[in-house]
């Protein structure tokens, strides 16, 4: 399987920036290194937009009656018997 390349010019500060990286965190390439900065920005997005349509579900749903104790408890429960 063949991978697309990208050429992508740096300053001089940022070159020697990611050679650092990749001697101190053992990465093989600069390529590699660059492709688990994409990976991480890739996950950080799912994770954000994740975040965003759980808060748009929370703020849809209204206000509780229950108090913030009793929504603790109930989490704190359903992590003890694995269900979060």
């Amino acid at each position: 399987m063949t991978h697309p390349s990208y050429a992508v010019t740096v300053p001089e500060a940022l070159s020697q920036f990611v050679a650092q990286r990749v001697q101190q965190d053992d990465y093989p390439s600069a390529s590699a290194y660059v492709a688990h900065l994409i990976d991480a920005d890739q996950r950080e997005k799912q994770y954000q937009e994740w975040l965003e349509h759980e808060l748009e579900l929370g703020l849809a749903s209204g206000i509780s009656d229950r108090t913030l104790d009793e929504i603790f408890d109930e989490v704190e429960k359903k992590f003890v018997h694995g269900q979060l």
